[in-house]
């Protein structure tokens, strides 16, 4: 269930979905690299995606400057990650960029994965200025793929969920 400190929580109750944006307390050695102003929340979130009640994706942004001390610190505690490659993030109007991304798989099909470049939302373009650290199940539908920056958006502006 979506926990009580979320911010702000996006339902679709047609689907028994519901997203919220949360507050992430991370160790401090790495917090610092977390701290974000996007034009959905400010400082250390996440957006997580709760299916019939338990969470299954955690999508938190950081700015993509951080990528490689991001990287070293999962690496520190992790291992080296199972997989490194290049993905690219597609641009309108400017050269495609090379988007770096590592993963690390966990037990069953978890997967975590950081990508230099957000460009997992299909709402809007890829945002170069924030590289993302999710937690996903390979089996998992993305958490955009039933809400967009603008639900979120109404969502806080109305100061109530959205269903």
């Amino acid at each position: 269930m979506a926990s009580e400190g979320a911010d702000i929580c996006v339902e679709k109750g047609s689907r028994h979905i519901v997203i919220c944006i949360e507050p992430v307390d991370w160790p401090a050695e790495i917090s610092d690299a977390f701290q974000v102003r996007s034009i959905l929340y400010r400082g250390t979130q996440a957006i997580v995606r709760y299916d019939e009640g338990g969470a299954n994706q955690v999508h938190t942004l950081f700015p993509a400057r951080y990528f490689d001390a991001i990287t070293t610190y999962f690496t520190k505690h992790l291992g080296a990650p199972g997989k490194q490659f290049d993905n690219w993030a597609f641009l309108p109007a400017e050269p495609n960029r090379r988007n770096r991304t590592v993963r690390w798989r966990g037990p069953g099909a978890s997967v975590l994965e950081i990508r230099q470049i957000d460009d997992l939302r299909w709402s809007s373009m890829p945002d170069t200025k924030h590289g993302v650290v999710r937690i996903y199940s390979e089996d998992s539908d993305p958490v955009f793929r039933d809400v967009s920056w603008s639900d979120f958006m109404l969502a806080r502006i109305s100061n109530y969920k959205i269903k």
